[in-house]
């Protein structure tokens, strides 16, 4: 029962952080400590904080190596590395695989929708909503970054939910 609260409230953080990423194309580090805190929680419990610990920071080494060549944001490379503490070893790799494909996915995207996709022109809307669509054609046209939460979240919210649901 614990554990189940645990990885869903992670979940709840980790839409927040693709949300906020989607926006503003950044994530507190607020939520990735908070993130990483639940699971070294939770993998206390189980016993397997030193391995887990020892997978989290891999991660976090090899995706620091990535940020150092420009390929993915820091925050990212934090998330990263505490979305891998959160959830079970087991799911690891899955979860790896699964936002490598997600981010493909989000990267053909937006490559697809840039050509379409014209510089915003006009006065700037007064609704969230149209203001966030603005911003993101904005960012379309020249090219900015992918908000790559998104995919974590997604490969993430998949492990959870397997997690969660009864067999």
């Amino acid at each position: 029962m614990i554990a189940t609260s645990v990885l869903i409230a992670g979940g709840l953080l980790l839409i927040g952080a693709a949300l906020q990423d989607l926006i503003a194309r950044s994530i507190r580090d607020e939520l990735s400590v908070t993130i990483a805190g639940l699971g070294f929680g939770l993998r206390l419990l189980e016993g397997s904080a030193t391995v887990s610990l020892i997978v989290a920071g891999s991660v976090f080494g090899v995706c620091w190596v990535l940020f150092a060549f420009g390929l993915i944001g820091g925050a990212d490379v934090k998330l990263l590395a505490a979305v891998t503490l959160l959830l079970p070893l087991a799911d690891t790799l899955s979860f790896l695989v699964g936002v490598s494909l997600s981010g493909g996915l989000i990267a053909l995207v937006f490559l697809a929708t840039r050509r379409r996709i014209g510089r915003p022109v006009g006065a700037k809307p007064f609704n969230l909503i149209a203001r966030a669509f603005r911003a993101e054609r904005w960012r379309l046209h020249r090219g900015g970054p992918l908000p790559y939460a998104v995919a974590i979240a997604c490969s993430a919210l998949n492990v959870i939910f397997r997690e969660v649901m009864p067999r």
